[in-house]
């Protein structure tokens, strides 16, 4: 077995089952997840063929953020 299917098999006989979220789920809904099952990174999967399109982590979220907050909203004092 090779590809997707022996990934997903050695995911579904780990001790902690893989966290995933659909491709179409919001970035809100993949940070929701992340906190609820503490873990550092999620599995997005393909809801039409069911198969991983992407892992989602932590790291690659903070860097997605940071790349978009405008540097006065940083310093905004409240």
């Amino acid at each position: 077995m090779t590809g997707i299917c022996a990934c997903t098999e050695v995911l579904c006989v780990n001790e902690r089952p893989a966290v995933c979220v659909d491709a179409d789920d919001s970035l809100l809904t993949a940070i929701r997840r992340l906190r609820e099952n503490h873990v550092h990174r999620v599995l997005v999967i393909d809801s039409d063929t069911g198969n991983a399109v992407h892992v989602l982590t932590q790291r690659s979220i903070l860097e997605f953020l940071a790349s978009r907050v405008c540097v006065s909203v940083l310093f905004m004092r409240v």
